[in-house]
């Protein structure tokens, strides 16, 4: 069982696990803060009102944008 578990003592497995996690949290927070940013700020600001059923699917193709263009 011990070949299995590594050692999470270890400085490399540590690393791994932290950069894990960091990238765990950015790829969960970053689509989903830039959903809820543009659909609050962007779609239903006073500047840019659009019909109800159009806000959802612009907002999810800038929201895929966002998320292809910043490498995740």
């Amino acid at each position: 069982m011990d070949e299995l578990i590594p050692n999470l003592r270890d400085e490399r497995v540590q690393g791994a696990v932290k950069s894990l996690l960091v990238y765990s949290i950015v790829i969960l927070l970053v689509p989903l803060g830039s959903m809820f940013f543009l659909k609050r700020y962007l779609f239903e600001g006073e500047r840019f009102q659009h019909a109800p059923g159009r806000q959802s699917i612009a907002v999810a193709g800038l929201d895929l944008y966002v998320v292809r263009e910043s490498g995740i």
